[in-house]
Order: C-alpha cells, then sequence, then structure tokens
C-alpha cells in the first residue's frame, strides 16, 4: 500500500474547460479535507489547514507556500500550514477544524478566499478578462441543505473580498472582487452532473436513461459520508453522516499504532507522515527511536471502516434491491471503489461505475467538476451573460 495515496493533494493544474464569454464561473467545494476547485482555466486542490503566520516564522518561501494576507493578518494554507503541525500538537482541535457550523469561523473564510483567489487566476491557458461578472458555483453536504446552511455559505462568498495571494515563491497578488451570483447545491448531485456532462459541456448520449434509472450516489469524503438515491426520478435517500470517512480511517489509524508503540499521534499531523510512509517512534526512557511503518495500521483500518459504510449502506438503501446505478466518488470514494465493486459484483441489475467516468480526472474532483459543468449549462441555455440580457 502506497501510504502517500492517503494524503491529499496540493496541485493547481492548466487545463482549458468550457466556458462562457463575459462571464468567468467557478466551482468551489470547500471540504473538511481539502478546498477543491474548477474554473475555465485549471483545476486546483489545497487541503484544508490554516496556521496563522506570527513572528517566530522564518521569512524563507517555499514552493509548497500559499499565503493569505486580509486586514486580520496573514495565514499559511495547505500543505505547508500541514507540516508545521507536530505529533502532539493541541493548538487546533479536531471539534474545530471538523465542525459543522463552520461558515462564520476564521479558517473558513481564508479557505473560500484560497479557493475564490486560485480560480481567479489568469495562465497560459486563458486570461481572465477585466471587470467580467464572477459567478460561484458551490455546494453542500445533503442533509446540510437547509436556509440557514444555504444562507451562511453564500454570506461567505458574496461578501467583497479584499486580500493578496501568494502562491509558491511567486509574487503577492491583489484580489479585489465581489461574485455577483452564488449558487448552492447538494454535494453528491455534483457527481450526477459530472457524469452525464462530457467534457465539451454536451450531455453524453445516454443522459436521459441514465437519469430515469434508479441510482444511488456514494459520495464519501474526509468528514461524512454522503448516500443520495433517487427511484422513479425522486429522492429517495440523502443523509451525510459522521464518522464514515477519511478522518475516521485516519483515527483508527492513529488507534491502531497507539495501541502497539503507545505514540499518541494527532489526526492532523498524520498528512505529513503519511508521505513518508512511517512514523517515528522515541522511547522516552532510553531515549532510542524506531520507525514504525503506517500501511498495515492503514490498510486494516480502511478495509474495517469501508465495510462499516457498507453496512450502513444497506441499511438505509434496503440493500439496494430497488436500485440499477451505485456510483462512488469522493476523494475516500477513490480509496473504496474496488472493495465496493467487489462486494456488490453479485448483483447483477445493479452497474457500479466511479464518479470520474467522463473525465478521468481524480475522483476527488467530481462534484466540484459537475459544479462547474451545471453552472456553465444552465449559462448557456439561458443564453445570456450575468447582468445582460
Amino acid at each position: 500500500m502506497e501510504t502517500i495515496d492517503f494524503r491529499t493533494p496540493q496541485e493547481v493544474v492548466p487545463k482549458k474547460n468550457v466556458y462562457i464569454e463575459n462571464t468567468w464561473h467557478i466551482g468551489i467545494d470547500i471540504g473538511f479535507g481539502s478546498v477543491k476547485g474548477y474554473a475555465p482555466n485549471k483545476y486546483y486542490c489545497v487541503p484544508s489547514y490554516v496556521k496563522r503566520v506570527d513572528g517566530d516564522m522564518l521569512k524563507v518561501l517555499d514552493e509548497d507556500d500559499i499565503l493569505l494576507e486580509d486586514a486580520s493578518g496573514i495565514y499559511l494554507v495547505g500543505k505547508a500550514a500541514q507540516e508545521q503541525v507536530t505529533a502532539d500538537d493541541t493548538s487546533d482541535t479536531d471539534a474545530e477544524l471538523f465542525r459543522r457550523n463552520r461558515y462564520g469561523s476564521k479558517t473558513f473564510e481564508v479557505l473560500a478566499m484560497v479557493g475564490l483567489g486560485i480560480g481567479l487566476m489568469s495562465n497560459k491557458i486563458r486570461q481572465r478578462p477585466k471587470d467580467v461578472p464572477v459567478v460561484i458555483q458551490t455546494g453542500l453536504p445533503t442533509a446540510y441543505m437547509v436556509k440557514r446552511d444555504i444562507h451562511a455559505i453564500t454570506k461567505v462568498f458574496q461578501e467583497e473580498h479584499d486580500f493578496r495571494l501568494r502562491i509558491g515563491t511567486g509574487a503577492w497578488r491583489d484580489v479585489h472582487v465581489k461574485p455577483q451570483e452564488v449558487h448552492v447545491m447538494p454535494q453528491p448531485s455534483g457527481t450526477m452532473y459530472a457524469v452525464i456532462i462530457d467534457e465539451e459541456g454536451h450531455y453524453i448520449q445516454n443522459a436521459k436513461s441514465m437519469l430515469l434509472k434508479n441510482m444511488m450516489i456514494v459520495d464519501v469524503g474526509y468528514g461524512t459520508f454522503d448516500p443520495y438515491g433517487t427511484i422513479s426520478r425522486k429522492v429517495a435517500v440523502k443523509e451525510s453522516l459522521p464518522g464514515l470517512g477519511m478522518l475516521r480511517v485516519l483515527q483508527e489509524t492513529a488507534g491502531l499504532i497507539y495501541k502497539e508503540h503507545g505514540e499518541d499521534i494527532r489526526v492532523s499531523a498524520l498528512p505529513k507522515y503519511l508521505s513518508k510512509g512511517f512514523v517515528t517512534v522515541l522511547d522516552e526512557e532510553h531515549m532510542t527511536t524506531k520507525d514504525i511503518a503506517i500501511g498495515p495500521y492503514l490498510e486494516a483500518a480502511n478495509r474495517a471502516v469501508c465495510m462499516d459504510s457498507i453496512e450502513k449502506l444497506k441499511e438505509i438503501s434496503n440493500y439496494l434491491r430497488d436500485y440499477e446505478v451505485l456510483v462512488i466518488t469522493g476523494g475516500t470514494g477513490a480509496a473504496w471503489y474496488d472493495m465496493y465493486a467487489d462486494y456488490f459484483k453479485g448483483m447483477k441489475g445493479l452497474q457500479v461505475i466511479p464518479g470520474n467516468c467522463n473525465d478521468g480526472l481524480p475522483m476527488m474532483y467530481s462534484n466540484v467538476r459537475g459544479y462547474y459543468m451545471l453552472r456553465y449549462m444552465e449559462l448557456k441555455t439561458s443564453k445570456r451573460t450575468i447582468g445582460g440580457s
């Protein structure tokens, strides 16, 4: 097992995507594990971790740095912020990092600004025209699609933003923007649109027949397990269950390491050890160290949590007996796809497909690609640009 595959990547990948002229629309998904984005000239991912920069930080830039500065201070975001977490770090609690009502926190605001700022950047693929309206399509876990949460996340994006952003060793870039429209949809339905819209912005040939089928989308992210099922074109299942995602996998991994070796590792510190593939255990009495491979503990925890999720899915879907299509999506879904496909292979009337079947991008982008493509189709169908006729 390659443990580094379980670490959320940090990347900005240039890509020419379909878009509507005189409008700059962006899909942004702010998950518990990462911020994903999809824009007319790129897709990107940044781990959802933020550290305020104080005077003790060395003034040496690194290619992994993402720095954001606003009126309240300077913040280090993503992979470089994760690297600063120590095994016994208590500066952030899991309750603070992974709570549902996080939209009013500074951490969430910073993540939203980073997602917006990167999405607005020009590159060699496409330059963003000045003064064009900015449109945001984002999403929420299905069970969070209530007025309070929709209003809260819309407010974060729709405010007038004034900040500076620095990527790697590049120059600071000033960002002054107030999105003209913000749309919110259930996260799993993003994958539904990713499955039926191709890279050219057209519905696939069998899109209608696909939508008419009884479909279960299993969106597995960092913090929540979100089954979204439709039967006879009506929503039959819409759940957002904590404790059945990658956070739980990492918690179980840390627990197994502690049980066997007595080394207590904070979950927020685990990502950097996933890159190394091992943790270093210190014998404080004899002042000796040894490296412990994470792989066996991670593999055991990953399988156990995946099987728990399958049991929960069977419970809430009546054993999938009325479903014809099962779509697995999300970053954690990528790690579980083979186990799901193998488990349900005996159900001859059930087709199991990955959320990235239409584009070949990593599965963690399926929802946000669907956000982007749906908004593109809506703009194209209306035959208008925002603010025009």
